[in-house]
């Protein structure tokens, strides 16, 4: 119990910690994105965590994520650069 206990403080911890160090809303086609850096997360290769916006909102079905995705700074450029890329058409009516 005291183990669940000291990984639920830990996340709370991680959870409290995190910056968001980069963030657009709309890059010219409908869609942005955020990206929230974990300092405190001990795997430099997952430090940061994207996710693709659509009006704000954390959108699931852009075709380039299907929910946040954690990686490095390289990762999370390339994703930049796949947003940018999305056609408007994706976009609901």
């Amino acid at each position: 119990m005291r183990d669940l206990v000291n990984i639920g403080i830990e996340f709370l911890q991680d959870t409290l910690t995190s910056n968001v160090v980069d963030r657009t809303e709309d890059c010219g086609n409908g869609f942005g994105w955020s990206i929230i850096e974990w300092p405190n997360d001990s795997r430099a290769y997952c430090r940061y965590e994207f996710a693709v916006l659509r009006d704000g909102n954390i959108c699931y079905d852009s075709g380039v994520t299907e929910d946040v995705v954690r990686g490095d700074w390289t990762m999370m450029e390339k994703l930049k650069c796949y947003v940018t890329d999305l056609n408007p058409d994706r976009l609901p009516s």
